[in-house]
């Protein structure tokens, strides 16, 4: 046997001994999730994408919707109340009890839509439009009506995408919209998922592989601080203060994942990476778990509670459970 193929094999054992997996029949497209605080809800952000690739007219797409899922009584129910507007969740932040949604709504019009959280129940607020908000991907709010978002290339023709997916500028925005004020604050390549931890802004960048982090400074400005490099194209970022690491989810094969994006038979592979001490001067980056796309595939997202893990992909109707064993 050839001596590579064996190590990896006995490589792709070890993640098995350790976790096991449980695929979970789940509404379409759970992008994002985060786990709300001293609780054993998961909040997932759900949009069936795959299904609306093939709706012409932007009035008859199937809407998403936000989905609860106690980890404790392996529990799933709707949290969103019928809404009279279009309604295509992407990335959404979880502040004291305010949930913050990108909405990809028609015509390329996207709103942030605030929700309140009450009894595991979300009621809408309101909706937050402005000019800033070019291709929104995913926010981190701070306050009322006070959040990051970053915006990705993807709303650019396809030329021009594919000239950013090769050459990897750092053009593309990440904004502050607070007190009704939208305000660009860093420009990055293909800025993804975003989150703060400890006065810091976590930002993946798809295309250069790697976590930048910022210093948010008094008056909310950014200070770039270093860059952490992982092991595939980074999505979202999901917070683990209780071990003050990071969670990132990870495509390590982009054009695979294109693939996948239309056809639920090509598999997309991931990985799940363990950023520990993000906030110190050497974090340390791991593989945590990662798949061929046999078992998911386009992981986007993960979280854990207590030994176990729960994770989200951007297009199949299932969540992934990883249990410690």
């Amino acid at each position: 046997m050839n001596y590579f193929i064996f190590i990896t094999f006995l490589f792709s054992i070890s993640f098995a001994q350790n976790l096991e997996t449980e695929v979970l029949p789940f509404a379409g497209g759970p992008e994002d999730l985060t786990i709300a605080p001293k609780s054993d809800l998961a909040i997932v952000s759900c949009d069936p994408r795959r299904i609306n690739f093939n709706v012409k007219e932007s009035k008859d797409k199937v809407n998403g919707e936000i989905w609860g899922y106690f980890l404790d009584a392996n529990k799933k129910f709707l949290m969103t109340p019928k809404l009279d507007f279009p309604f295509h969740p992407h990335g959404i932040s979880l502040f004291k009890n305010q949930l913050y949604v990108i909405n990809h709504r028609e015509d390329k019009k996207t709103t942030v839509e605030r929700f309140e959280l009450k009894q595991n129940k979300l009621t809408f607020k309101e909706s937050i439009s402005s000019e800033g908000f070019i291709s929104p991907n995913d926010l981190t709010a701070f306050g009322e009506n006070q959040f990051y978002y970053s915006n990705d290339p993807f709303h650019r023709p396809k030329f021009k995408l594919l000239m950013s997916m090769i050459f990897k500028p750092k053009n593309d925005k990440v904004n502050l919209y607070m007190n009704g004020k939208d305000t660009c604050v860093a420009k990055l390549a293909s800025p993804n998922g975003i989150t703060i931890y400890n006065n810091k802004l976590f930002i993946a960048e798809l295309t250069k592989k790697r976590i930048a982090v910022f210093e948010i400074l008094e008056n909310k400005t950014l200070k770039f601080s270093k860059n952490i490099k992982v092991k595939g194209k980074p999505d979202n970022i999901e917070v683990d203060e209780e071990k003050n690491k990071l969670y990132v989810a990870c495509h390590t094969n982009f054009g695979k994942f294109l693939k996948h994006m239309k056809n639920s038979e090509k598999p997309s592979p991931f990985a799940l990476i363990e950023i520990s001490d993000p906030l110190g001067k050497k974090p340390i980056s791991k593989v945590l778990f990662k798949d061929d796309g046999n078992i998911f595939s386009a992981s986007s997202v993960f979280a854990r509670y207590k030994n176990n893990y729960i994770v989200g992909g951007v297009f199949d109707a299932k969540l992934l459970l990883l249990k410690s064993k």
